[in-house]
């Protein structure tokens, strides 16, 4: 038997015990990439204005001294994304989570449908074990579509290209086997955008061993802690901190640091690192997530560090960090844009929701073609 043999076999098994996880993760990940378009247009929002910042300021400080002991967590702005600011408040008995109108009223965010959906495509509702099994068909998939790939070279010979269509002699001559043909063009043509939403959504459930990795080991724990919560806020604790962030202040200096940009998210300070992490968003960009992040200091809101997705020049100083932790921090801050193609704007969002239908379709044609077969 030949080598060509096993790999078709594996192939096969490999896609018929994943079938079924790979359907449901395919599925929801669709409907999550079709959410903002659906909620927002995917239009960019007007900018934060004084007046309304206030207003959001006092909603913030009210929701906070209804929830004693809590401290805000996380305030996201309008954005692409989102239509409305959220408010997520860290309490001891969990998170409380709110949406923020323009008016300044406030309303609590309900675990909605779309809330549901995210809980299936990360778990399949099963809990850590369900992450862990969606992470592991991750990989399966990568590797199911790399021996597609070892088999279509070894039989490209047979799969002669139109240099006008780019597609299978074959199937334009609409010959029997051309669901085999569209199997093969299709897998070859989706599998490099594949395995970047493979390594991009296995670095959630698997980041600590796969920075570490790819790090060929040069990080040590705490760098790889120092690349996970930022630069460190020197002289912070947590009796130190301000349960509400003050808005209108961090909008300021964000602005000033980054002119022509959007403060779209603020992360409060937390341990073990107590900083401000300010996310933005270019005015006028391709982009629907942030190109950059600001770490702030929060007793003088002195720039700790700017992490730049992409290469860009910087008006302050830097933290200092060796090639590796440079590489990490960029990928971290970089990965949920890459997963979702969001960072590559509206056509990111078709091209990565064409790229999940056309591997729904891949599976479907390949049991239909097996079944073909079976029953020839």
């Amino acid at each position: 038997m030949t080598a060509y043999y096993w790999f078709r076999r594996l192939h096969l098994w490999l896609s018929l015990v994943l079938a079924l996880p790979l359907l449901i993760i395919l599925l929801s990940g669709l409907l999550l990439l079709l959410e903002p378009v659906l909620q927002t247009g995917l239009r960019a929002p007007e900018p934060l204005r004084p007046e309304a910042a206030q207003r959001l300021q006092q909603r913030m400080e009210v929701l906070q001294a209804e929830h004693s002991g809590c401290a805000v967590s996380y305030l996201g702005l309008s954005s692409p994304l989102i239509a409305q600011p959220r408010l997520y408040l860290r309490c001891a008995d969990g998170f409380h989570s709110y949406e923020l109108a323009a008016d300044g009223s406030a309303s609590v965010l309900s675990d909605g449908f779309f809330n549901w959906v995210l809980s299936l495509h990360r778990t399949l509702l099963l809990g850590e074990g369900g992450r862990q099994l969606v992470a592991i068909s991750s990989v399966l998939l990568a590797l199911s579509c790399l021996l597609g790939l070892l088999l279509w070279l070894v039989r490209g010979d047979r799969v002669q290209l139109s240099r006008e269509h780019l597609l299978p002699q074959r199937l334009l001559s609409g010959k029997a086997d051309g669901l085999r043909r569209w199997h093969a063009l299709s897998g070859l043509y989706i599998t490099p955008l594949l395995i970047v939403m493979v390594i991009t959504g296995i670095c959630w459930p698997w980041r600590a061993p796969l920075y570490s990795l790819l790090s060929a080991g040069q990080l040590d724990q705490p760098a790889l802690k120092t690349v996970m919560a930022g630069p460190v806020a020197t002289g912070m604790t947590a009796d130190a901190v301000a349960a509400v962030p003050d808005l209108l202040a961090l909008k300021s200096r964000a602005e000033a640091l980054l002119p022509g940009y959007q403060l779209t998210g603020i992360v409060t300070p937390r341990p073990p690192a107590f900083n401000y992490q300010l996310r933005m968003v270019a005015r006028e960009g391709l982009s629907l997530v942030p190109q950059h992040y600001l770490f702030l200091h929060p007793a003088d809101l002195s720039l700790l560090q700017q992490v730049d997705i992409w290469p860009a020049p910087s008006s302050e100083p830097q933290a200092s960090q060796s090639a590796g932790e440079q590489a990490l921090t960029s990928l971290r801050f970089l990965q949920y844009g890459l997963h979702t193609g969001f960072v590559f704007g509206l056509p990111g969002v078709l091209l990565w929701a064409l790229a999940l239908l056309l591997t729904g379709g891949l599976l479907l044609v390949g049991g239909i073609v097996l079944w073909q077969r079976r029953r020839s």
